[in-house]
């Protein structure tokens, strides 16, 4: 084995399972070894295996989903060639000792690196993110030949929900009931509530804003918006707490989450057709 002797294959299987990917993309230069021992691991596994000797780049252009990325020459390109992969939904091992957190991660990025504990053999796994540009570091779990992968809380976002005190910017606007504002520069209501009982779970801090226009949100030209929309679209905003109506345009430009308050019921009637 030349690329991958620091790397035991059986751990990118047993990640591949956990994360439930369709396929196995293998960074780097490939020998004949390599590919042997490859193939035998993952033969009627049901998971697809690429061996690719080029840039992380060339590999994220491509329409590849639900991927694990194995690189054993560590992070080293430019931040642009590797920004599109932390958009869509890979999965990515760094088996190296050469690692520059990338600035392109974000809150939802799976970023994983590996390295060797003081027991032979058992492997140390932390993931990586970014919020606001800050790096955030988890330990994910470990590994070794006998116990093989033991990650002790599985769900992602439970692992992340520590956001230490990070500050988030909140842009807003009254309305009544749902977003009512106070004699101390903070806001009350029923959407505003929301927001409070996830910055206590996750342990982040608020700093409400309001758009200079007071305006919820509408197209300005040049694929450029005002009001609230506007704010986050230009990340003077992290999260923006109103009652906005989404919109297939606003959806393009931003991410929604439901109002847990919400509740529609909506019915079309006709005429029955043997009235007509």
């Amino acid at each position: 084995m030349a690329a991958y002797q620091v790397l035991p294959l059986p751990l990118v299987l047993d990640l591949a399972h956990f994360f439930q990917v369709a396929n196995v993309i293998f960074f780097s230069h490939v020998d004949d070894a390599d590919t042997v021992e490859i193939i035998e691991i993952f033969n009627g596994t049901g998971i697809t295996v690429q061996l690719v000797d080029s840039t992380g780049k060339a590999v994220c252009q491509k329409e590849f989903t639900n991927s694990l990325l194995i690189d054993t020459s560590g992070y080293h390109a430019e931040v642009e060639d590797y920004e599109l992969c932390f958009k869509r939904r890979f999965y990515w091992l760094i088996a190296s000792a050469m690692f520059m957190p990338p600035i392109a991660l974000r809150l939802d990025s799976n970023f994983i690196t590996m390295r060797q504990d003081d027991a032979p053999g058992h492997l140390l796994l932390t993931e990586h993110y970014r919020v606001k540009k800050q790096l955030f570091e988890v330990t994910l779990g470990s590994w070794s030949p006998a116990q093989r992968l033991d990650i002790p809380i599985a769900h992602t976002w439970e692992r992340r929900k520590n956001m230490k005190g990070i500050t988030m910017k909140i842009a807003t606007l009254p309305f009544p009931q749902v977003i009512v504002p106070t004699k101390d520069q903070d806001f009350d209501g029923l959407l505003v509530s929301y927001i409070k009982i996830y910055s206590d779970l996750s342990n982040f801090t608020l700093e409400w804003d309001m758009p200079a226009d007071r305006s919820w949100g509408i197209p300005t030209g040049n694929e450029s918006w005002n009001g609230i929309i506007g704010m986050i679209q230009r990340k003077e905003a992290d999260i923006g707490v109103a009652p906005l109506t989404v919109s297939v345009e606003r959806d393009e430009v931003v991410d929604f989450l439901p109002d847990p308050s919400f509740r529609s019921k909506e019915a079309l009637i006709i005429i029955n057709p043997a009235y007509i």
